[in-house]
């Protein structure tokens, strides 16, 4: 993922967004409220119910490439241990919709 996000960056892309693969159904528009909040946070991120997260994004300017580095992948820490990484960033995240947690954010609504 790190590898991906720095490549897009290096391609010239200011901001960049991953979707998990297990998510085929995600709808655009939650793509483009990602997008949107990148207007005004460093980062997006989205959890999922089962401790990880379906999405993450990030500004150029803001990316912090430790942020995927020593995180037990597959395990139910990986959302909680990837925010304590970002605890200096300003972060929106996505609160739940159906069986993934998407849309909504600390506030109850996507933060902006």
């Amino acid at each position: 993922m790190r590898h991906a996000i720095s490549e897009s960056f290096e391609e010239g892309f200011k901001k960049v967004i991953l979707i998990g693969s297990d998510v085929p159904h995600i709808k655009y528009g939650v793509i483009e409220a990602g997008f949107l909040s990148l207007e005004k946070k460093d980062v997006v991120i989205g959890p999922a119910k089962d401790g990880g997260y379906y999405l993450i994004g990030f500004n150029k300017e803001s990316f912090f490439e430790d942020a995927f580095k020593d995180i037990e992948w597959g395990q139910n820490t990986v959302y909680e241990k990837t925010l304590k990484k970002l605890d200096k960033v300003e972060i929106c995240s996505f609160g739940s919709y159906g069986g993934h947690r998407l849309l909504g954010g600390f506030d109850g609504v996507l933060q902006n």
